[in-house]
């Protein structure tokens, strides 16, 4: 991560895309939602805490957005609905560095989020 990207707080860098691609879904699904969880950021409770400690960067924490990369999902909520269909679902979202401070100082960025299936 370079911190040069970053100008002040609410600064975003980095979007990287992942998908989580489901199949075998429940029988009499046809959507579906996510809601992610993790450690929540001090600052902004809306993002994902990284690590901390010496060899760690500051000032920075993970914000998931949907595809479109610009609605983000605040964690412990859920996503926009997924429609099933075939009993196979692709739901695409963007991870992005954010500020949650004006000065970010370099290091490693680590955090973990864990997300749960709600089929309706």
């Amino acid at each position: 991560m370079a911190t040069n990207s970053f100008k002040k707080a609410h600064d975003t860098a980095s979007p990287t895309a992942f998908n989580i691609e489901i199949n075998n879904c429940p029988h009499n699904s046809q959507e579906v939602f996510v809601i992610f969880d993790g450690v929540k950021d001090e600052i902004n409770n809306e993002l994902l805490a990284i690590k901390e400690g010496n060899g760690y960067a500051t000032g920075v924490a993970i914000g998931i957005y949907n595809n479109d990369s610009e609605r983000h999902i605040p964690i412990n909520n859920k996503t926009n609905v997924y429609s099933i269909t075939d009993k196979l679902a692709s739901l695409k979202f963007i991870a992005k560095y954010v500020a949650t401070e004006n000065i970010v100082l370099p290091g490693r960025v680590e955090a973990n989020a864990h997300f749960t299936l709600v089929y309706n």
